[in-house]
């Protein structure tokens, strides 16, 4: 092992500054969950909009699935900081700025209610037609939400967990000097 690369991986080092990189590691944390809860909540209602009996609302769903699922993350960060806080301000006639851990928070829970709104649509309609009629017939209408949770919870856990905390890094890049309003996290 060369010399530059043991002094890199000094366990020292790392020890130095653990209580700042503890707290960026709960900060992420902190971010991951607001923004999962975010995206599971519209994630739903896009589902059900999805799933809807008429067209306007089937259409409504359609296109917050397929602008949001295909957005890149740190574009969607930046667009939701800048550009968003802007449109809003010029339709109520006053200046807007967001927060940044508000704006990380929006943007990842809407780029990730695009793939969940998939995955409960696909649970939805997973639930065989005897079954929804048998709901139907009996007392309890709200058959298809006790099964579709246990049908779409193994994808809502790979969906979580393979990149949703990876991508709440995007608020916070080292080193980044055009990103400076990400500074504001150390508060």
């Amino acid at each position: 092992m060369s010399a530059a690369l043991a002094e890199a991986l000094n366990p020292a080092v790392f020890w130095e500054y653990h209580a700042i990189l503890l707290k960026g590691l709960a900060f992420n944390f902190y971010v991951f969950a607001c923004a999962a809860a975010a995206a599971l909540i519209l994630g739903l209602g896009a589902a059900l909009l999805r799933v809807n009996r008429w067209r306007a609302l089937r259409w409504a769903g359609t296109l917050h699935v397929e602008i949001f699922r295909n957005a890149p993350d740190y574009v969607m960060v930046v667009w939701v900081h800048f550009v968003l806080p802007l449109l809003l301000g010029l339709a109520i006639g006053r200046r807007l700025e967001f927060p940044p851990f508000l704006s990380a928070v929006i943007a990842l829970g809407l780029v990730y209610s695009g793939y969940f709104a998939e995955t409960f649509r696909a649970g939805i309609q997973s639930i065989p037609l005897g079954q929804i009629e048998a709901g139907q017939f009996l007392p309890h209408s709200g058959i298809r939400f006790p099964q579709n949770g246990c049908v779409s919870c193994p994808y809502l856990g790979l969906c979580l967990g393979s990149q949703q905390l990876v991508e709440a890094k995007l608020i916070r890049r080292p080193g980044a000097s055009d990103l400076d309003w990400l500074d504001q996290f150390d508060e």
